[in-house]
């Protein structure tokens, strides 16, 4: 193999890696309003589940009771919060 294939199955190995780790951080947890960027393409990519949270103004409503179908096809019921950014709301 030459030095640019190397790279190539560098780069891929690290993005594919990169997109692990953010499946396993948002594994349990439906977001309750679309997300942009990167994570908004990897969810509908990877079909995550949305979840049923009420917002009030536009803002998450803490502990308030939600649910979402996880990828085995089982309900789960969990609470409203606010993710670390700051910003939306999801079910966990």
């Amino acid at each position: 193999m030459n030095r640019r294939n190397i790279l190539r199955t560098l780069a891929g190995t690290l993005f594919l890696w990169g997109v692990a780790i953010a499946v396993e951080q948002t594994r349990g947890v439906a977001y309750c309003v679309p997300e942009a960027g990167m994570t908004g393409f990897l969810h509908k990519a990877l079909f995550a589940p949305a979840g049923n949270c009420t917002l009030k103004n536009g803002k998450c409503q803490n502990n308030g009771v939600c649910s979402f179908v996880n990828a085995s096809g089982k309900t789960v019921n969990g609470k409203c919060t606010v993710p670390a950014s700051g910003t939306g709301c999801t079910c966990q």
